[in-house]
């Protein structure tokens, strides 16, 4: 779909922010590359990048080189943690706009409860009228994607950083990756703050966090 087109669809849905949540370690890798990487791009230019559950099934439905964002904030809508990671890099949503030609996709369901076989007019909204239609603001597993980039996807649209705060237990790592963070974002220029996620009941994200086995917090929060 065009970029411009879907931009607009999405602010009259009151969009008007872009969200991709990921590890710190893969987070600085997008901040040392000049912007987000498809995980495709990532594994074919030998970068640094947290593995997923999901990489396996994403290759093999030919998404493995997307790049993905969500039109709400999982975290702080849903009240908990978001599992692909305690980064969140949020954009204007007016960087789609940007994007060149029919590379913008909007999904009808996460993915993940994709089955081979099924067409694109299935896994997508492909019309302006099917996204006008069927998207509904607030719906985790319609995802906003960007197919096959090239390379980076720029951070010229970049509002902020933001990083969880995963308790005082944990306050090390966190500071270790906020301080990592910054440093990133100054040495290389991203006008852009980064911020720590204030939450507050009813938020669940502390309590699962409390519950994270140690190598758990590390994979999400380690440099």
């Amino acid at each position: 779909m065009n970029g411009k087109i879907a931009c607009q669809v999405l602010r009259e849905k009151g969009v008007y922010r872009l969200y991709h949540a990921n590890t710190v370690r893969t987070a600085c890798t997008f901040l040392r590359n000049g912007g987000l990487l498809s995980r495709a791009y990532v594994e074919r230019h030998g970068l640094d990048q947290t593995p997923q559950t999901s990489d396996e099934k994403d290759v093999a439905l030919g998404v493995f080189d997307d790049v993905f964002f969500d039109s709400v904030d999982i975290h702080e809508r849903g009240h908990r943690l978001n599992d692909y990671g305690p980064v969140s890099f949020v954009y204007d949503v007016r960087l789609l706009e940007d994007c060149p030609g029919d590379s913008v996709w909007v999904t009808r369901d996460n993915p993940i409860r994709w089955r081979r076989g099924m067409g694109e007019a299935e896994r997508y909204f492909v019309t302006e009228d099917e996204l006008r239609d069927g998207f509904k603001f607030g719906e985790f597993c319609q995802h906003i994607t960007l197919r096959r980039p090239e390379g980076p996807v720029p951070f010229a649209r970049l509002k902020k950083i933001v990083l969880d705060y995963p308790g005082n237990e944990a306050r090390p790592l966190f500071e270790a990756a906020f301080e990592e963070l910054k440093r990133l974002v100054a040495e290389c220029g991203v006008d852009a703050l980064v911020v720590g996620r204030k939450c507050s009941e009813p938020c669940a994200c502390r309590d699962a966090y409390a519950q994270c086995a140690k190598e758990v917090l590390y994979e999400k929060f380690g440099l």
